[in-house]
């Protein structure tokens, strides 16, 4: 796995404060890779807003951070930064505030990207990876029937990009569910209320990792974020919001409060989400958890995932 991080807690090396780096993490045991550490610019790594996508056929990362107009670029095969792309401002909408998420598209060789303004709103754009220029995917599109929230967590099949609406724990029994070909996108309330930390789409088949709440009203806010055991696989059905626990799932860690950053193998339908101070990997196949292990810092054995920004599968 490729982990982006913000080094400030602590730093790894000597006078390293706040600015952005990759590392690989072995997933069996979470241990960081030095030698594979590269600083990726002197600017600040800010969680909020923090976004990536892999192109697996590439072999190149990609990474947005905070409200920066800024596309960082690794290369995978090397683990060399490459250089960084400005993205097109005069193309990016008023109020822009940062990239919420993305995704990357193979059918288009593209990043489709759910672009944060203000206040709360949304835009879906595609984002020539090449170039930087910004393309709306909904200009032609009623606002109402835009992307209502900037959320943080996207995930897409090629078809429809779907996102939990707002701050999952705000808003945990409804999806933001969007055509990437019109840009249209509508609310899909979920059968059960259930705070998603991670989503990924693989196995044919929507995965989600997450509390499922049964005696709580729609939109309750604290949904199984302080109780371990609460903590599920599940598959989720974007187009009726049929939620569907994992009949073998058994999770016992919880994310806290925020987003879960993640990856997913999926070659062997493993679903990998940071959970401070442990990075998780459950099988979407058996729902066994077959790895839960502190990230160790390589520096001063420092075990703590909650400087992970973002993370994904190399393999």
């Amino acid at each position: 796995m490729i982990a982006y991080m913000n080094c400030d807690q602590p730093g790894p090396t000597p006078g390293c404060t706040y600015h952005p780096y990759v590392n690989t993490v072995t997933p069996q045991n979470t241990t960081m890779n030095p030698s594979q550490q590269r600083q990726l610019s002197a600017g600040r790594a800010y969680g909020a807003n923090s976004a990536s996508a892999y192109d697996a056929e590439g072999q190149i990362m990609y990474f947005f951070q905070g409200g920066e107009d800024t596309m960082y670029r690794i290369d995978a095969k090397t683990m060399q930064p490459l250089p960084t792309i400005p993205l097109d401002t005069q193309l990016l909408p008023q109020g822009f505030i940062g990239v919420a998420g993305v995704v990357w598209d193979v059918g288009s060789s593209s990043l489709l990207a759910v672009l944060s303004q203000t206040p709360r709103q949304a835009r879906l754009v595609e984002i020539d990876a090449l170039s930087g220029a910004v393309a709306p995917l909904d200009a032609a599109v009623d606002p109402a029937k835009r992307v209502d929230f900037p959320a943080g967590l996207v995930a897409s099949d090629g078809e429809v990009l779907v996102s939990p609406r707002g701050f999952s724990s705000a808003s945990p029994h409804s999806l933001s569910v969007v055509n990437v070909s019109t840009g249209e996108a509508k609310v899909v309330e979920l059968s059960k209320t259930m705070r998603i930390f991670s989503l990924e789409y693989g196995d044919g088949a929507w995965w989600a990792v997450g509390a499922v709440c049964p005696d709580m009203p729609p939109g309750a806010y604290g949904c199984g974020t302080s109780t371990p055991g609460h903590t599920t696989l599940a598959t989720l059905d974007p187009h009726t919001g049929t939620v569907t626990p994992h009949p073998r799932a058994n999770i016992t860690t919880y994310p806290g409060f925020s987003l879960a950053h993640q990856a997913f193998d999926h070659a062997n339908g493993i679903m990998y989400f940071t959970s401070d101070p442990d990075i998780v990997g459950v099988s979407v196949r058996t729902g066994e958890v077959v790895t839960s292990s502190p990230l160790v810092h390589w520096a001063d054995g420092t075990q703590d995932a909650g400087f992970v920004l973002a993370m994904k599968f190399r393999g």
